[in-house]
C-alpha cells in the first residue's frame, strides 16, 4: 500500500485533498442495519489507512482514486437504502393485504359459528318437544 501510496507528484497526508478525504470519511454514516450497514466497515478500514499514513507522501490520483471510490460506495448506499425502502413498503403492504384477508376469514368463520349455533339450539329445541310429545303419548 506504502509503494502505491508514494508515486509521481507528491502530496502529504496533511494536506488538503487527503485531509479533506478523511474529514469527508469521518463524517461518512451508515444505516444501523440493513444491506448498507456493510459498507460503515469498509469506510472505517479507509478512515484507519489514511489515518495511519500520516507519514507517507501520497499521489494526487491515489488521493482521487479514494475519492471516486467513495462517491461509488455512497451511490450504492443511497441505491441500497432505496431499495430497502421499497422493500419495507412492499413488505407492509403484503402485511396488510394478508391482515385484511385473515380478518375477513375470521369474521365470515365467526359468522358461520353463529349460524351453526343457532341450528344446534333450534334442533336441540324440537328433538326436546319431540321428547315432550313421545312422553305424553306414552
Amino acid at each position: 500500500m506504502q509503494a502505491r501510496l508514494v508515486a509521481g507528484s507528491f502530496l502529504e497526508t496533511k494536506t488538503g485533498i487527503q485531509t479533506a478525504l478523511l474529514n469527508r470519511i469521518r463524517k461518512f454514516k451508515t444505516p444501523e442495519q440493513g444491506v448498507a450497514h456493510a459498507y460503515g466497515s469498509f469506510i472505517r478500514l479507509m478512515a484507519k489507512i489514511l489515518e495511519k499514513a500520516e507519514d507517507v507522501q501520497a499521489d494526487q490520483s491515489i488521493v482521487q482514486r479514494l475519492f471516486d471510490i467513495l462517491d461509488r460506495v455512497e451511490e450504492n448506499l443511497v441505491i441500497a437504502s432505496q431499495t430497502e425502502r421499497e422493500a419495507d413498503r412492499t413488505r407492509e403492504d403484503n402485511f396488510m393485504e394478508l391482515s385484511d384477508k385473515l380478518d375477513g376469514q375470521i369474521r365470515y368463520v365467526l359468522g358461520q359459528l353463529v349460524t351453526l349455533r343457532a341450528t344446534i339450539a333450534t334442533l336441540t329445541d324440537r328433538v326436546a318437544m319431540a321428547n315432550d310429545k313421545r312422553e305424553m303419548a306414552l
